[in-house]
C-alpha cells in the first residue's frame, strides 16, 4: 500500500533534510514541503533521522496508515529560548573549572544534551488513518 510523507516545517526547524528507512533500509531524503509516496506494508518500520546528533523517531505501520505528516511543535520558540538560558546558565556553572580541558568537555556535553532535548521537543508526527468511504459502508450494512 502506498503511504504519503509530508515535511511541513517553519525556517525555527532545522533545515536539514529527514533520511528514512524502511525496515533498517535507506529509502531516500525527506525535504520541508515535498511529498513522497512510498510502498510499505502493516508492520514495516519507518525510522526517520536528521542532525549530527541523529535525531530518530520510529513509526510502525499499520494497515490504516495513509499519511505521514511532521510538522513544528506549537512552542517552538519557547523551547528554543528556554535551551539557551539553560546552556548560558550551565556555562557560568563551569566557567569555575580549574583547567581548560574540563571546562571543554563540559560544554560539549552540554551543547549535545541541549541540542537533543531541542531535537526531542522540536517535531511533532501525525499518522492519518484511512477513512472508510460511504459507498463502502452502505454496502456492508446493506448485506447485513
Amino acid at each position: 500500500m502506498k503511504i504519503t510523507l509530508t515535511r511541513k516545517t517553519s525556517a525555527w526547524g532545522a533545515l536539514r533534510y529527514f533520511t528514512f528507512y524502511k525496515n533498517g533500509v535507506h529509502q531516500g531524503k525527506l525535504f520541508t514541503n515535498v511529498p513522497i509516496e512510498i510502498e510499505a506494508d502493516p508492520g514495516d518500520v519507518l525510522t526517520f533521522y536528521e542532525g549530527w546528533f541523529q535525531f530518530y523517531r520510529r513509526i510502525e505501520v499499520t494497515e490504516d496508515t495513509k499519511e505521514i505528516t511532521i510538522i513544528n511543535s506549537k512552542k517552538l520558540q519557547h523551547v528554543f529560548y528556554t535551551c539557551v538560558v539553560l546552556f548560558l546558565i550551565l556555562t557560568l556553572l563551569f566557567l569555575s573549572a580549574q583547567k581548560l580541558s574540563t571546562f571543554i568537555i563540559a560544554e560539549i556535553l552540554i551543547y549535545s544534551g541541549i541540542q537533543w532535548l531541542f531535537r526531542q521537543q522540536t517535531y511533532h508526527f501525525t499518522v492519518k488513518k484511512k477513512t472508510e468511504s460511504f459507498a463502502s459502508y452502505s454496502k456492508k450494512s446493506i448485506a447485513h
